[in-house]
């Protein structure tokens, strides 16, 4: 069901990677002293058929050594059979000792225990009711104990292996599991109760037990655990015929093998329970020391298919004449067993014959070199401001169709994408436009490049525009992203799982859909990485994207902590320390006020904006826009300066005639037809000879335009809004159609950029603060505002009489301590960044039809207006800066008129302005009320900060009649100086302070507070930040202080302790802390 939540554990573990198992299984070895050189000739035709195999498709993933490690427990070392048999094929293998794994045989017993202990065995073995009396022994321990004694060399040695998949381990049973592999095994000492073959004793066949537990419901039962393999070393016939149709049946569960040895003798067959099918094997002796044709000498290669539940099995015999191991072909055909008449055919179909060495030689010369170069220049392309940053990502968990949701619980941030390349699954990557997700797949496929990872995958970036046509189209489009060695095709590799495919761009369709699913189903070795914008799934509503039984890690691409824009800004520009926090500063406003994702690509823009080398060159949102779109579509490339190019201004006004198109027609996701015929009717009527689909294909690429689904829309809002700007500044009748007084609300931010480019139209600007005098007049003549604001809010007393001696000592200390370190104040300021940005791409036009809705969106299109007059007069820009700030004011005092049913409800919507405050509603209602009073002034201010402040105003922010001007209003000028933070602040702030001081004790507190926060948040040079503690520290003393003596005296205290915080500093940097 589409939106529809489902929460998933997140997991690791993804079957589809080992859906085909090969498991190594080896037995009866019968190790003794008196075979001499014999063994050895064995083990080293073993070893060298073993490395021969390493890289084909029989390599091995587990090893099973079913038993009879030596001829003679009580007489042979297994530290010989260790140095001899085991530690070789580890290396011939290439198998960690997690993935190998043994249990003992009835050559593994102390004989000598056995003898002594033959009335306990034999009367388990003998007994009516054997199974029974079995099950009495298990429980009352004395089968254990007994077991612990007759294994106790065999135990000594396993439990020296110290395999890292043991779950549980006993003479009587162990359990494994492999998480990488989703494997579980079971070992089960079939040999108990065998008397290890003693002269003179009752044979073992059809008398050997274990207990009833194993196959009930205890706590070691294999229907409980639910073990994939299950191994031991004597096959079901040697067990007590109770005890026989029980093992081979249910109570194996859902066991895909039952590998044994004991019979020396290669015996595969396939079982079928409940219709589904698990193969038994009877490996052959690996050695036995008699020379009888019958004392078979081999090995098999188990493979599993898990999802279809068939299997082969490759017998390798030892030929005496040859000294050496090759098929058997005296057993079976082609030395291959075959589970069913159909298992021939589907292996030969998924698993070709496939030469790893030679991949990894080609590996390991000049191929992965060129691959990796191949990766650099996709990430040059990407990357003009140097070295390629690293997207952040959240895991959401592991789903099996892109429409699923995830509860917000299940997330969790990745910090590294090593972390997440590292994990085995599928993995979906989601983001908006222009999020990293092209860096991240680029950079991830360099990483597998340079360590192909433990799967030694090679990666194959592909882009998913470049699908061909017609049959076997993703193999093909495979085989194009990489030059693969003679004799390989990419067909073999997806097969094998050689390949790591990382698809960028995948674009939602249902024939995209159906192909990629296809692909996943039909390799199911290979690891796919796809990623893919976000909401483009629920957009298109499909219902399943891949089979349930093959799920995908589903992430996110979360916009960039402040750490890695600092490292950018770093790389790019050469600025004081303080500079550079300013220029942080601005880029996350430019990019904040503009609803675009902190990434990379959008972060560097910013920076060719604002220069590099010494003082900032400050911007509007325009000059921003204009050179981003410049560089998106390739302004200055060869191909746009040539002679009778369609050049960047043309693509601009073609791009204009679209935005123009939407907004008169109203509506803003056109069809790809609509869009085609746009283009087309422009271009007939300038006379251009342009291919229009390539252009259109060009504006696609460029992601100024998107196209999903033959949907087409532009591919942020701020870019339809600069375009319907240019066409409001070559097109006079569209301009009054957009400020028309009925619509003007609705287009906020296209008239603040067509006000920011024409920066002349002065016209405007009065317009619209006539438009919101007009407002204003209404809401007085209703009394929801007061004329003189300001000097209204300088009568407001803070709740209990003013700031308690507690906050103010608080404010104090915070600008006393050092200043905190890059690192720790922009891990406190990453909390501060507004979320989602970018995610709000919807075009709102809201309606408003009445003064009160209109009053707010009318005050941030004409504050954004005022922050752009670059050409108005001096005297008309300090008329209309003044007139926004009373306007502020008005907002102000609204605001704090709710404070009561705020602090009541929590939560306050009036018109088209909601109030929150879910991180206050733990305090008591005093309590609460208090804070609201200290953070209702700040929040405005920052709101002022962030839709008109900039350091071209700041001369007129700085001037003002203080005389006339209320403590309230120098507040707001105060607050936007210390948010633009430039050097020669403190001076600045003096007289601003000295204003606040006497006329509202109110204004002075919140200053304080604000000023307190400055200082952890920004960067201050050091003269600076003496100056600018002195400043706020007599602020602080006046009003710990009332008497003239007393702020003297309060001063020097604050002087004192500001002394010895800098000697302290002084010392630790002479001590090199």
């Amino acid at each position: 069901m589409i939106g529809a939540r489902q929460t998933v554990a997140f997991t690791s573990v993804s079957m589809m990677k080992n859906r085909f198992l090969n498991i190594l299984h080896l037995s009866d070895f019968h190790h003794a002293t008196s075979s001499g050189s014999s063994e050895d000739v064995v083990v080293t035709a073993l070893v060298e058929d073993l490395r021969s195999l390493r890289h084909t498709e029989l390599a091995p993933d587990v090893c099973l050594f079913t038993g009879d490690l030596l001829y003679a427990a009580d007489d042979c070392a297994y530290s010989d059979f260790h140095e001899m048999v085991f530690s070789r094929v580890a290396e011939a293998t290439g198998l960690t000792k997690d993935r190998m794994f043994v249990c003992p045989g009835n050559h593994d017993v102390h004989r000598g225990v056995a003898e002594r202990q033959r009335s306990f065995v034999e009367g388990l073995r003998t007994s009516p009711d054997a199974v029974d009396a079995m099950s009495k022994a298990y429980e009352s321990g004395d089968l254990a104990r007994y077991a612990d004694e007759a294994f106790k060399n065999y135990l000594e040695y396993e439990n020296r292996l110290d395999n890292a998949s043991t779950i549980k381990r006993s003479s009587l049973i162990s359990l494994y599991e492999i998480p990488e592999l989703d494997l579980r095994l079971a070992g089960i000492n079939t040999a108990t109760l065998s008397f290890g073959g003693l002269k003179g004793f009752p044979r073992d066949e059809r008398q050997l037990l274990i207990p009833e537990a194993f196959l009930l419901n205890g706590p070691e039962s294999l229907s409980r655990f639910r073990p994939d393999i299950v191994f031991g070393h004597h096959p079901p016939a040697s067990l007590n015929p109770a005890l026989e149709s029980r093992f081979r049946g249910e109570r194996l569960g859902q066991a895909h093998l039952h590998a044994y040895g004991h019979m020396h003798a290669p015996k595969p067959a396939t079982a079928f329970e409940d219709d589904s099918a698990r193969m038994t094997n009877q490996s052959g002796a690996l050695f036995y020391k008699s020379h009888k044709e019958k004392d078979y000498k081999g090995y098999a290669v188990v493979v599993l298919d898990r999802e279809e539940r068939i299997y082969k099995v490759h017998h390798r015999s030892y030929y005496n004449d040859r000294v050496k191991f090759d098929l058997a072909l005296q057993h079976y055909d082609h030395g291959t067993y075959y589970s069913s008449p159909g298992a021939r055919q589907h292996f030969l179909t998924h698993t070709p014959r496939f030469n790893r060495q030679k991949l990894l030689d080609w590996s390991a010369g000049d191929g992965l070199q060129a691959v990796s170069e191949k990766l650099e220049a996709h990430l040059k392309r990407l990357s003009f401001f140097g070295e390629p940053i690293t997207p952040n990502f959240e895991l959401e968990g592991q789903v099996t169709s892109l429409t699923a949701e995830v509860g917000a619980t299940q997330r969790r941030e990745v910090n590294s994408l090593d972390e997440l390349a590292a994990l085995p699954d599928h993995v979906l990557i989601q983001g908006q436009t222009e999020s990293g997700k092209s860096t991240a797949l680029l950079i991830w496929a360099k990483l597998r490049s340079t360590c192909p990872g433990p799967y030694d995958r090679v990666p194959a970036y592909v882009h998913w525009g470049d699908l061909p046509k017609g049959p076997k189209a993703f193999s093909r489009l495979v085989n194009r992203s990489i030059a693969l060695p003679d004799g390989f095709s990419a067909t073999d590799l997806l097969r094998r799982g050689a390949l790591e495919v990382l698809i960028d761009d995948f674009v939602v369709t249902s024939e995209s859909v159906e192909c990629l699913q296809a692909a996943v189903t039909e390799f199911p070795m290979t690891r796919f990485v796809v990623a893919y914008k976000t909401k483009a799934i629920s957009e298109l509503g499909f219902a399943s994207f891949v089979p349930a039984e093959i799920p995908f890690l589903s992430t996110r691409v979360i916009q960039l902590k402040r750490g890695q824009i600092r490292a950018i800004v770093k790389t790019k520009a050469n600025l004081p320390k303080s500079d550079e926090d300013t220029l942080i500063r601005e880029i996350m406003r430019e990019l904040v006020s503009n609803n675009l994702p902190l990434t990379a690509f959008t972060i560097s823009s910013v920076m060719e904006i604002y220069g590099t080398e010494g003082a900032l060159k400050f911007t509007n949102k325009a000059n921003f826009l204009e050179r981003l779109v410049e560089i998106k579509l390739e302004k200055f490339s060869e191909g746009d300066i040539k002679v009778g190019a369609f050049d960047f201004s043309n693509k601009v006004r073609c791009l204009a005639d679209i935005s123009y198109w939407m907004a008169t027609n109203d509506k803003y996701v056109i069809s790809e037809n609509e869009a085609f015929q746009i283009v087309k009717d422009h271009m007939d009527a300038h006379g251009f000879e342009v291919k229009v689909r390539d252009l259109l294909d060009h504006f696609y690429r460029s992601s100024i335009l998107t196209e999903s689904n033959g949907q087409v829309r532009f591919g942020f809002m701020c870019f339809l809004e600069f375009f319907i700007s240019k066409k409001m500044l070559n097109n006079k009748s569209f301009r009054d159609y957009i400020v028309d007084k009925e619509r003007y609300l609705e287009y906020q931010n296209e008239i603040s950029l067509y006000f920011a480019q024409s920066r002349e139209d002065a016209s405007l600007l009065d317009e619209i603060a006539t438009r919101i005098g007009e407002i204003r007049d209404h809401l007085v003549s209703k009394q929801i505002f007061a004329r003189d604001a300001g000097f209204s809010l300088d009568k407001v007393v803070v709740t209990r009489g003013g700031a308690s001696q507690e906050e103010l000592a608080d404010y104090e200390h915070t600008v006393l301590s050092p200043q905190l370190s890059d690192e720790d104040r922009d891990h406190l300021l990453d909390g501060e960044t507004p979320k989602d940005i970018g995610g709000r791409q919807e075009v709102y036009r809201p309606k408003l039809d009445t003064p009160e809705s209109q009053w707010l969106y009318a005050l941030i299109l004409y504050s954004s207006m005022v922050r752009s007059c670059d050409y108005l007069l001096k005297s008309d820009k300090e008329r209309h800066l003044n007139n926004a700030l009373e306007c502020w004011l008005e907002f102000l005092q609204f605001s704090l008129n709710i404070i009561p049913t705020l602090a009541d409800k929590g939560y306050v919507k009036i018109d088209e302005v909601e109030y929150k405050i879910p991180g206050l509603m733990n305090l008591e209602m005093p309590d609460r009320y208090r804070a609201l009073q200290v953070m209702m002034p700040m929040g405005v201010s920052r709101m002022i900060s962030n839709y008109m402040n900039t350091d071209k105003l700041r001369a007129q922010i700085k001037s003002g009649d203080r005389v006339s001007e209320s403590g309230f209003m120098s507040f707001l000028r105060l607050s936007m100086l210390m948010d633009l933070s430039y050097a020669g602040l403190p001076e600045d702030m003096k007289p601003l302070f000295e204003n606040i001081k006497g006329k509202s004790t109110y204004a002075e507190y919140v200053a304080i507070r604000n000023a307190a926060e400055t200082y952890t948040y920004n960067r201050l040079v050091e003269a600076d930040r003496k100056e600018f503690v002195s400043v706020v520290s007599t602020a602080i003393a006046r009003l710990k202080a009332k008497t003239a003596s007393g702020i003297k005296t309060e001063a020097s205290k604050v002087t004192a302790r500001l002394e010895r915080n800098r000697l302290q500093i002084v010392a630790k940097e002479k001590g090199g802390q």
